[in-house]
């Protein structure tokens, strides 16, 4: 029983080193994201087609083509809506998702100006959904998965990776936060957590070792 109960007090001390490097690795990607801040603006065409999106902050060139995406479940202030995005057909040739900004549920019917021109934004990581078995998967209209896959296909030209959020949006749309949304201090506190049950594990079992051999 005492041995088995030093072995379970091994896995919170190793569970506590696993949040303690992810919370480094946060920490390190908000430094990294306040960094490419200062540095200036890129242009997303001079990036390579399999450049992976880490937040930098991008200008891009072209026009839309295909309709309007409209991503399901999406909260801005506790309010539900849809996350407006488009495909922007770039002047090297590629393709990208923009996203176009937010709007509420009960006005992601309304239409919106084409979108055109030179744009400048933050080049995102595509969002990731926790979703049901029923999920809508699509690349048209409104959808809880954008078939990213399927999207690549009907343009016939290299889709990038990530997404590009508007820096500018246009009413009715509202912006969306760009900044990474984790923090790095809720994994120290769960290691924190982790720490301290491993210890009183420890205690627990050095306290039946010394019963067993009183």
């Amino acid at each position: 029983m005492v041995w088995l109960l030093s072995l379970i007090a091994l896995l919170p001390f190793a569970l506590a080193v696993w949040q303690w490097q992810r919370g480094q690795e946060r920490a390190a990607t908000l430094v990294q994201f306040d960094q490419l801040t200062r540095h200036g603006v890129l242009a997303l065409a001079e990036l390579p087609l399999d450049a992976y999106p880490g937040w930098q902050p991008v200008w891009l060139r072209g026009q839309a083509v295909g309709p309007v995406i409209l991503l399901n479940n999406v909260y801005r202030d506790d309010q539900p809506g849809v996350r407006v995005i488009q495909v922007m057909k770039l002047t090297d040739s590629s393709a990208v998702l923009v996203e176009r900004g937010w709007l509420p549920v009960a006005r992601a019917g309304e239409s919106l100006p084409p979108l055109s021109g030179e744009q400048t934004g933050r080049w995102l990581p595509m969002p990731q959904h926790f979703t049901l078995p029923g999920a809508v998967h699509g690349v048209a209209g409104r959808v809880d998965v954008l078939d990213t896959v399927e999207l690549a296909t009907r343009l016939g030209v290299p889709l990038r990776q990530g997404l590009v959020a508007l820096s500018q949006v246009e009413p009715p749309l509202a912006a969306l936060p760009s900044r990474p949304p984790f923090s790095p201090q809720r994994h120290y506190a769960y290691a924190l957590q982790w720490l301290l049950l491993g210890l009183c594990l420890c205690a627990a079992a050095i306290t039946l070792w010394r019963r067993r051999h009183a």
